[in-house]
């Protein structure tokens, strides 16, 4: 993906790139091979991977779309690309129902927060927050 959106830059070197980028992760992923990888990534797949963070990128990507970019013309986009008029109940779900659906979670999920733990241990709040 990088490569396709430099490609003046980054194809001539796609090759140095690619294993620039494989190095790159290759040490990324080396504390989670230590003794206390198995805590490193329990932080990572409940923080990082976890549906709350892909639902905060889904909310704003919703607020962007349809209250900045004007649910009107994504409506009418749609109707270019497919042939016909969706139904309003789409019009009216990225507009008010979605949002307000992912608030609620996000409301949720803070009222009912607890900290991460793993067995008996529980993540210091220094942990949790890096």
């Amino acid at each position: 993906g990088l490569v396709d959106n430099w490609p003046e830059q980054l194809r001539p070197h796609r090759k140095k790139f690619t294993l620039g980028m494989t190095v790159f992760m290759c040490l990324l992923g080396l504390p989670m091979i230590t003794r206390g990888g198995i805590y490193v990534f329990q932080l990572m797949d409940f923080y990082a991977a976890s549906g709350l963070s892909l639902l905060w990128c889904v909310f704003f990507q919703t607020i962007a779309i349809c209250w900045v970019f004007g649910a009107k013309k994504f409506y009418l986009c749609i109707e270019e690309m497919i042939g016909y008029r969706v139904s309003m109940y789409w019009y009216v779900c990225w507009c008010f129902l979605a949002p307000g659906f992912m608030l609620f979670i996000f409301i949720f999920y803070f009222v009912k927060y607890t900290p991460i733990t793993m067995g008996d241990y529980v993540y210091p709040p220094w942990g949790e927050a890096l």
